[in-house]
Order: C-alpha cells, then sequence, then structure tokens
C-alpha cells in the first residue's frame, strides 16, 4: 500500500476519533462567579468567550447533554407529565391526595385539568383535540412513500396527536376554579406556578391595554423579581414558562446579557432555556414534543436528544455558539445568585422596520 495513503488514513482516524471524544466531553460546570465570563482578549465582542458552535448530529449522539443524562432516573411530576400517553392515571394518583396537595401537585392538576376538563366559562380557544380521520389520512398523503424517515414520521405524528384526556376530560370546572387552583401552587411556592402566573398577567395586561398602547407586552418591576427568583428555582418548567416570555419584543424593555450587557437575540435565549431546562431534569430525549414535531411536519427524525436536534436542525452556527454562551450564563447566576449578567433595561426600544422577502 502507498506509504502516503497510509498516513493520511491514520491522520483522518485520529481527527475522527478527537472529534467524537471531544463532543461527548462534559461542559465546564458553572464558575464561582458570572464575572468568569469574560469576553476575549483586545475588544468587546458580543461574542462571550469564543467557544465553537456544537457540532453537528453526525459526529455522535449518546442521548446526552453536556455529560448528563437527559432523562434523570426519577422524573419530577411535570417531568411526567411532559412525557405521559395519558394524563388519567396521573390524574388520579394526585386528586384528593397528599402528592396532590404539594406545590408540584397542585401545579400538575392545574395543567391536566386546563388541558382536559370540561371548562364550562371557558374563555378564549379550547384546547387542540385529537386529530380526526380525515386530517390524519390528509396527513399521511402528504408523506412520500419513498421518504426514508416515512415510518418515523409517521409515528411521530400518532405520538403527537395521542388522545392524552381520555378519562379526565369529563371533569367539569370554571375559569375561576382553575385560577385558584394556580394562585394555590404559587402561594405554596411552586415556581412554575409563579412563572406561569407572570406569563399570564403579562398576556392580560398586553390585552387591557391594545387600544392605547402600541408595541409588545411588558412587565412590571414584581413580575420580573418573580422570573428571577422562579428561575433561581432550577424548575425545569419554570425555565420553560421563562423562555416563551423572554421570547417576546417588549414595548419598553430590553434584556441585555453577558459581560458586554449586549441585546439578547431572542431564538438562542429561548433555545438556551431549554437547554438548561434539561441540564436540571426536564425530559429531553427523543420523545420531546419539539423532536416529535420536527419529525412529524418537516422529516428531522434523526435527533435522540434536545441538544442534538438544537445543534443540527434549529441554530444557525452564529445561533448554537450564542444558546450554549447563554445558557452558561444562566447556570451561572443560578449557581451564585447573581444576576448582573442577565439584566432588564427598561426604556424605549430599538423600532427595527420589518423585512420583506428579498430584502
Amino acid at each position: 500500500m502507498n506509504v502516503r495513503v497510509v498516513v493520511v488514513a491514520i491522520v483522518v482516524a485520529a481527527l475522527a476519533a478527537w472529534a467524537w471524544n471531544a463532543y461527548d466531553t462534559p461542559a465546564v460546570a458553572p464558575q464561582a462567579g458570572v464575572g468568569s465570563v469574560s469576553a476575549p482578549a483586545g475588544g468587546t465582542s458580543g461574542v462571550f468567550n469564543g467557544a465553537a458552535a456544537t457540532p453537528p448530529i453526525a459526529t455522535k449522539s449518546n442521548g446526552s447533554v453536556s455529560g448528563g443524562p437527559l432523562v434523570p432516573v426519577k422524573l419530577t411530576l411535570a417531568g411526567e407529565l411532559a412525557v405521559a400517553r395519558n394524563y388519567r392515571e396521573l390524574y388520579d394518583r394526585l386528586a384528593n391526595t397528599s402528592e396532590g396537595q404539594t406545590p408540584e401537585g397542585q401545579y400538575v392538576l392545574y395543567r391536566i385539568l386546563r388541558a382536559c376538563a370540561n371548562v364550562t366559562d371557558r374563555r378564549g380557544r379550547p384546547p387542540s383535540r385529537p386529530v380526526s380521520e380525515e386530517q390524519r389520512e390528509t396527513y399521511i398523503n402528504t408523506i412520500a412513500d419513498r421518504d426514508p424517515a416515512r415510518e418515523k414520521r409517521l409515528a411521530a405524528f400518532e405520538a403527537i396527536n395521542e388522545d392524552k384526556c381520555v378519562g379526565v376530560a369529563g371533569v367539569v370546572t370554571t375559569e375561576a376554579e382553575l385560577a385558584q387552583r394556580l394562585a394555590n401552587a404559587a402561594a405554596a411556592g411552586s415556581p412554575a406556578a409563579k412563572a406561569l402566573q407572570v406569563e399570564q398577567e403579562m398576556w392580560a395586561g398586553r390585552r387591557a391595554n391594545a387600544s392605547t398602547v402600541r408595541g409588545g407586552p411588558t412587565l412590571n418591576d414584581g413580575q420580573i423579581e418573580a422570573l428571577r427568583t422562579s428561575l433561581a428555582s432550577k424548575d425545569p418548567e419554570a425555565l420553560l414558562s421563562a423562555g416563551r416570555i423572554l421570547a417576546n419584543n417588549f414595548r419598553d424593555i430590553s434584556i441585555r446579557i453577558g459581560p458586554d450587557q449586549m441585546p439578547v437575540e431572542s431564538r438562542a435565549l429561548t433555545n438556551a432555556l431549554q437547554l438548561a431546562a434539561c441540564d436540571f431534569g426536564y425530559p429531553c430525549g427523543d420523545n420531546n414534543s419539539r423532536i416529535l414535531n420536527g419529525c412529524a411536519f418537516h422529516g428531522h427524525c434523526e435527533a435522540g436528544n434536545l441538544r442534538d436536534y438544537l445543534a443540527y436542525y434549529a441554530a444557525s452556527p452564529h445561533d448554537a455558539m450564542l444558546q450554549d454562551q447563554y445558557r452558561q450564563v444562566i447556570r451561572n447566576a443560578i449557581a451564585t445568585g447573581d444576576w448582573s449578567a442577565l439584566s432588564f433595561v427598561r426604556g424605549p426600544v430599538p423600532n427595527f422596520p420589518r423585512r420583506t422577502f428579498g430584502n
């Protein structure tokens, strides 16, 4: 065999082994303080530490996030709810029991009843129900027979559209009773309930002022503090709610992050908070709802966990770099209690023009 070919093969194998091991290396643990995240020497860049973006899925997918298990041995109640195929068993376990009276138990009961119960005075749109046979057939006909991901896509579609409310849909309640359940959970100390209250209050305020105030929603100082408290709790559900809240374009608040206090990019921040939720125990394996939706409707079916899904399908190299940096800032703030690297600046915000195709 040609000596040059042998040498090239050895070098390629060595690089492949290095890439494999590098991807499996756990992320750096949170440092002693937020100040440990710093800009590169020689300038004030929005890039905190110059870290490379996460390698694509083809490198390695071992079902872990930063070296830790995506699904802990024992899920939280909210984690059980996230992956439950039917809510009846969980509802029966919590209704009128001591477990159901815990802060998390009350929050999960609220979520089940909000999704499934017969709310006699329901305001707004009812929760979506499983698709009809006609809708299922329409979907199936959109998937080409030769699509290599056809079976995975059909399985993901069925998983998304399982009727999780069988056995619970007959429970009768009211909007006032639901609101009281959520308030009780928040008062008892559920960080997820507190974050969800902030989200509901934010949108209620936006609706109330829609005729007189232009622009997006806003948060008052108390809501911002409640949001910080919920984030600091490490509660995965609270982190997910925070991701939804902070993804909005606020009419009078800019969110700044990092040592240079750069304005956040909302998509990267939302992804970072989802990954932080994975870090703290949210189920982020291949039954995660975002992965199932991506597989069913876009054919993105090769990710075994949410980190791989975001890195390979949902983020540009720039976004991937930012979301890892944001995630580290959030983890540092949670570990130290110092939230100075994630600040809310009240005042005028840039009014960027909408883009149109071709611009």
